[in-house]
């Protein structure tokens, strides 16, 4: 029995039994509380090893609801530089293929501002793939790939000039500042 906190008036069950109170209860997680139930269970399954925490369901889609689509730091940086360098732009356009990060359609200009880690940028240290599950991972970042091959064919096909930044590329201002004035004030990139 777990109590919320001590109240004055001990009635005469409290006496026989000791209350544990919230704040004497370590915060564990689904997984740390998965591992602990296999190791009691199974002893001799586990020889006493160190278990590694499952995660459940819920626990991972807590932790991929925290990752950012929109206003990551690498996007941050380039609407900054964009700013800087005078350009006008909108943000997310639904109404183009992929809804580009950054867009201009009366300049025909897309900027995608990809993670390195979910759109695979070749020869990147970022872009690993987690040893757990891997087949899933596998075959999620194909269809990343897939979808943004796609999609970028689509901007294309609309006559728009598509350029793509990578989320480590933010980390070097000026060859970005300078990658972008050159995208931006060219005529074409075709």
């Amino acid at each position: 029995m777990i109590a919320e906190e001590p109240s004055s008036s001990t009635p005469a069950d409290a006496v026989r039994r000791p209350k544990i109170y919230r704040s004497q209860v370590p915060e564990i997680s689904t997984g740390e509380r998965v591992a602990r139930v296999i190791v009691e269970a199974y002893p001799r399954l586990t020889m006493g090893a160190r278990v590694q925490p499952l995660e459940t369901d819920e626990v991972r889609s807590a932790l991929m609801s925290r990752v950012r689509q929109r206003g990551t730091k690498p996007e941050l940086v380039v609407r900054a530089l964009l700013t800087d360098l005078g350009v006008r732009y909108r943000l997310n356009t639904n109404t183009l293929p992929g809804s580009p990060d950054i867009s201009n359609k009366r300049a025909k200009k897309a900027i995608y501002v990809h993670g390195c880690f979910w759109h695979r940028h070749a020869g990147c240290r970022r872009t690993t793939t987690p040893k757990r599950n891997r087949v899933f991972w596998l075959e999620k970042f194909k269809r990343n790939e897939q979808r943004d091959a796609e999609k970028s064919a689509a901007l294309v096909a609309l006559g728009f000039d598509l350029l793509v930044v990578w989320e480590c590329e933010s980390e070097r201002l000026p060859a970005l500042r300078a990658r972008l004035d050159r995208f931006w004030h060219s005529a074409s990139n075709r």
